[in-house]
């Protein structure tokens, strides 16, 4: 078990303020946020940089910083929220700083100058105490702060900060500081991911008008049209196709930035690309609404999916991403409003989906359903061991970094599931692919085939947050789950835990050999034509 461990080292203020021009006084505890930031927030900032190869965070965000007053209080106030989290410091110090931090806005704003109010410096401040407010809902706090001060504080800067951008001149205004138009661009898509919805609209504004993918002269992503081809005999919409097609551009890029050391591509682009894609899926889904075939809404919902899962923070095997809780429980739905019928031209398009979804919904309520189902569609298109599975996905698109071990980890739970089926012979019809609803099925069990989209997410979150809180119990280990959390009652709780605080999460390998059943090989009954 691997825990961060917040920074030991003494404080040294030569380091982080050699020249004496810091723009607030650089006292002990001062110096000890700073160091916490440069050394234990800051080289984890972009999901994608395994290698902290950015400087952005140090370049552009930390200097930033040393030379604005209101800046500096709002990053010290992140840092001390985060190293709270990891057992050291007050909430009297993230409070303090935030304090501080609020008055130098309001008195930046209160001036006539333009250019001062509406600066890379108090928009990413302000940006900074919106994070705050979100990451002091976290449970850590609940007690901590029964009573704040300041209940509305997250909403209220939430819209400053979007009435600062649009004085500004939208998101393409903020181009000057790099690494702030992407914390506001992540930002964004956390909150429509959780949400579920289109993006605020300047913010889909600006994702059509940039020229992305942004990639360097020379550089050609490869990836293979057969999925594309295979989409395209099937009839799916053009519009969803030309998504699909950004996607494996991406997952390209992706397998060359994990795989190549020297790939000339940037982090801080290719994160930017993953957010803007899960922008466009979202906005695609919301605008066709209810005459979304299944099929097409499936893809959509993969696509989401994959897009995100390739571009997070690496986590332990044990952690679920509340996205793909919420999202795998309406891929299930919109897989069961399909039949094998339509998957005959396109039978690989069924086992990525199946697979994306199987490792998206591992260790959730979901896990069971797409597990079965893949072991269905694998004993269809024979397919006999997790090799044969991951050739055929490669064939797809696939980010071999991200998603190799996942496959064989799913191998292992259709061995598990068969070896269990094969002993319960209670359960004969666990393996029919006619026994509960599913894209092998020959015909609908559900009669509205638009069922699939009245989710409601307010009962998967609570259910959710039940499971976590029950595996959490036994095994007696407090967890942090840091990409997209969501509270009981629906609400975003934080994106900033995951791109900008960029916790280190605690990693244990469940898929060891002694944990592993013996495979079986595929048995072909009738149920399966």
């Amino acid at each position: 078990m691997l825990r961060t461990a917040v920074s030991v080292r003494e404080p040294d203020n030569g380091i982080l303020d050699p020249f004496q021009v810091s723009s607030i006084e650089i006292t002990e505890g001062v110096s000890e946020l700073l160091d916490h930031f440069v050394h234990e927030m800051a080289p984890g900032i972009i999901g994608v940089d395994i290698r902290r190869r950015s400087t952005l965070m140090k370049s552009e965000w930390f200097d930033t910083a040393m030379s604005n007053e209101g800046f500096m209080h709002s990053l010290l106030s992140t840092a001390a929220l985060h190293m709270f989290i990891f057992g050291k410091g007050t909430v009297k110090t993230i409070l303090d700083h935030r304090a501080k931090a609020i008055s130098a806005v309001n008195q930046a704003l209160s001036v006539q100058d333009h250019a001062v109010r509406l600066s890379d410096a108090n928009i990413g401040a302000v940006f900074n105490l919106l994070t705050v407010e979100e990451g002091l809902m976290m449970p850590h706090f609940r007690e901590e702060l029964a009573h704040d001060e300041q209940p509305n504080a997250m909403r209220l800067h939430l819209k400053g900060l979007r009435e600062m951008l649009q004085l500004r001149g939208g998101l393409k205004a903020v181009g000057t500081n790099r690494i702030l138009q992407a914390f506001i661009l992540w930002h964004t898509t956390a909150h429509a991911i959780a949400a579920f919805e289109a993006p605020y609209p300047t913010t889909l504004a600006y994702i059509r008008s940039a020229d992305l993918p942004r990639h360097p002269k020379g550089y050609q992503p490869k990836y293979s049209q057969y999925l594309v081809e295979l989409c395209r005999h099937a009839g799916l919409t053009d519009s969803l196709i030309k998504l699909l097609e950004s996607v494996l551009i991406l997952a390209a890029d992706l397998n060359a930035w994990y795989d190549d050391v020297e790939c000339p591509l940037d982090a801080l682009d290719v994160q930017n690309f993953s957010c803007a894609l899960e922008c466009l899926l979202l906005a695609w889904i919301s605008e066709r609404g209810p005459i979304m075939p299944p099929l097409e809404g499936s893809l959509c919902l993969a696509l989401i999916i994959f897009t995100v899962r390739t571009t997070e923070a690496l986590k332990r095997p044990m952690d679920v991403h509340l996205l793909h809780f919420v999202v795998s429980k309406r891929l299930e739905g919109a897989l069961s409003c399909t039949t094998r019928g339509e998957w005959q031209c396109c039978p690989d398009l069924l086992l990525w989906i199946l697979s994306i979804g199987a490792i998206s919904a591992d260790g959730s309520a979901e896990s069971d359903w797409f597990v079965n189902q893949s072991s269905l569609a694998c004993a269809e298109f024979n397919i006999g061991s997790g090799d044969e599975l991951l050739e055929r996905l490669k064939l797809c698109g696939w980010v071999n970094y991200k998603l190799d071990n996942s496959v064989h980890r799913l191998w292992s739970n259709i061995t598990t599931l068969r070896l269990e089926t094969y002993l319960d012979i209670s359960s004969p019809d666990k393996e029919d692919a006619n026994s509960t609803p599913g894209p092998l099925q020959c015909d609908l069990k559900e009669a509205d085939p638009t069922v699939w989209q009245d989710v409601n997410w307010e009962v998967i979150v609570a259910s959710t947050s039940a499971q976590r809180q029950g595996r959490s119990n036994e095994v007696g280990d407090e967890r942090f789950y840091i990409d997209y959390m969501i509270d009981p009652n629906g609400h975003v709780a934080n994106e900033l835990m995951s791109k900008y605080l960029a916790f280190t999460m605690r990693r244990q390998d469940l898929d060891t050999p002694q944990n592993r059943r013996p495979k079986l090989s595929d048995r072909n009954d009738s149920a399966h034509g």
